[in-house]
């Protein structure tokens, strides 16, 4: 998970914005035309692939659809180098029952977003576990009205991001999934769907801090640190990005239309080949920059990169694909927290969390059509418990003697993640992640003397933590990020076997708005066993 915007110089350290993840990783980059393969020395490439049969679903009506995918390539293209796609477009025509189901519900003028899949082979083969599907995310369809008589064309543009083969030879892509999102008002939709800022795509940045205080021997860290100004409890209301928050609608929603499209059966969903050669780094078969993925049935290697981390390796044991909604992810997830009463920050190495994650939908509380919600469920697992793993922090308690603690954290009840965030540029949003925990001590030595606190010394009550993030900036379910807030940590209790402890660790622990940062890495994909095992954050302090 991850954490709320600041601007200070002070943190747990001093706070780095992510990049913007909820843009895209984007495969046309590496298209060429659908006739030929195209050819490394090429200069350009421009790729305008055939019709493609689409039948496109709604609640209450199935449709036919052509999709035609459009970009170029600059040449030449060679393995371990990356290509950059320039003016990516889709064109999607709704057949005449289409329109005509779109005016029977109101509509003059339709705009809103798309988002579609691309599917590699490699040498004849489907690719391994779908691990190359790639795809254009938010294309922004701007205002477009219905015609009197015919089908009605659509075409979207967006941004992509550039993608690397990691070894030469022919790659053939195909056309996969495709959403898209219609919108409309009773007056006709405007010219420009809102917010929409030509549909390009906002750049993401990160400014690097150094480093905020030492770590202790065993994680803790000394020296107690000051929140980011201006961040104090419930100083952003949830379900509010920081970029702005939620735009509410008028009095009446503005109508919208989901339409789930796939490749029509039997129908030939090739968009077009492209032949990448030998690069000066990555000669032969031999990748450039990190290993290629795993072996498809007959042995080859798939060979695109997107620009994650390797994959290869099985999701680790502790990895639980617990729930039935549409994606079953695992991530770790670790980070630090104040504790002002020891003028120090205490450290929770990064453990796993489950996250089974819902479709995101239209938000359906009378905002404006663009704004879509979804609520991601959560599970800690360390060893078979709900927990984070037990972590050794140092500390000088009193501000003089030694002190060290097991410190460890327990999942008692719901763990959700809810996100909210625009389906069109700027793409602002918000995220809210609400927890309760139990927290307990260990091992406690003072001076390097044992002291006996027993095995259940704990808080009183559980903690309520709600940690919030900007989306897409700061945080989100699948590339991670980090979530921060405050919380209070309640009396102790059960500490001690011999004489009774529990006002002593609750002097030394307990207290109110503590500031606490949680880091989250990028997610492994359970099912399709793809990015996997999840990767080590590097937590933010």
């Amino acid at each position: 998970m991850k954490a709320m915007t600041t601007t200070a110089s002070e943190g747990l350290r001093p706070l780095q914005r992510a990049a913007a993840t909820g843009a895209v990783v984007l495969a046309g980059a590496l298209l060429a035309p659908a006739t030929s393969g195209g050819q490394p020395d090429e200069e350009s490439v421009v790729v305008r692939s055939p019709a493609l049969a689409y039948r496109c679903d709604t609640t209450s009506a199935t449709h036919t659809a052509e999709v035609r995918v459009t970009w170029s390539v600059p040449g030449p293209v060679r393995a371990g180098e990356p290509v950059r796609q320039t003016d990516p477009t889709l064109t999607v025509t709704l057949d005449r029952s289409g329109v005509a189901d779109l005016a029977a519900r109101g509509a003059s003028a339709v705009k809103g977003t798309a988002d579609f899949t691309i599917r590699t082979e490699l040498g004849g083969q489907d690719d391994a576990g779908e691990r190359d599907r790639v795809a254009w995310r938010r294309f922004v369809v701007p205002s477009t009205s219905l015609p009197e008589d015919g089908p009605l064309e659509l075409t979207a543009a967006g941004t992509g991001a550039p993608l690397t083969p990691a070894v030469p030879g022919e790659l053939v892509f195909r056309g996969g999934e495709l959403a898209l999102l219609l919108a409309w008002d009773e007056e006709g939709a405007h010219d420009e769907a809102p917010g929409t800022g030509g549909g390009e795509h906002p750049d993401g940045g990160s400014d690097d801090g150094a480093d905020g205080g030492s770590d202790g021997a065993d994680g803790g860290s000394d020296g107690d640190v000051e929140p980011p100004p201006g961040t104090t409890a419930g100083s952003r209301p949830p379900g509010t990005g920081g970029g702005g928050g939620a735009t509410r609608g008028a009095e009446e929603d503005t109508p919208v239309l989901v339409l789930e499209c796939v490749p029509a059966p039997e129908a030939d969903t090739t968009i077009g080949a492209l032949t990448v050669g030998a690069g000066a780094t990555a000669p032969g078969r031999e990748g450039a920059g990190r290993e290629d993925g795993p072996p498809s049935e007959d042995g080859a290697r798939l060979p695109l990169d997107t620009e994650g981390p390797a994959t290869g390796a099985d999701a680790p044991g502790e990895c639980d694909d617990f729930g039935d909604a549409q994606m079953g992810w695992c991530a770790r997830l670790g980070g630090y927290t104040n504790v002002e009463a020891l003028d120090a920050a205490a450290k929770v190495e990064p453990g796993i969390v489950n996250l089974a994650v819902p479709n995101i939908t239209p938000c359906g509380d009378g905002s404006e059509w663009y704004w879509f919600c979804q609520t991601v469920t959560a599970r800690l697992d360390h060893d078979g418990e709900r927990r984070l793993p037990p972590t050794r922090n140092t500390f000088h308690a009193f501000g003089f003697m030694p002190t060290s603690v097991t410190v460890e954290l327990t999942q008692v009840g719901d763990l959700e993640i809810a996100v909210r965030s625009q389906v069109i540029a700027p793409y602002d949003g918000s995220v809210v992640a609400r927890a309760s925990l139990s927290l307990r001590l260990d091992d406690v030595t003072v001076n390097g003397t044992p002291l006996d606190v027993g095995d259940d010394c704990r808080t009183r009550t559980p903690l309520d933590v709600s940690l919030t993030a900007d989306y897409p900036g700061d945080y989100t379910p699948d590339q991670g990020g980090f979530l921060d807030g405050f919380l209070d940590i309640p009396p102790f209790s059960g500490c001690g076997t011999e004489e009774d402890l529990d006002p002593l660790m609750t002097n030394l622990v307990s207290g109110e708005r503590y500031y606490v940062k949680m880091t989250q890495g990028r997610i492994c994909d359970i099912r399709r066993n793809l990015d996997c095992p999840p990767e080590v954050p590097e937590l933010q302090r």
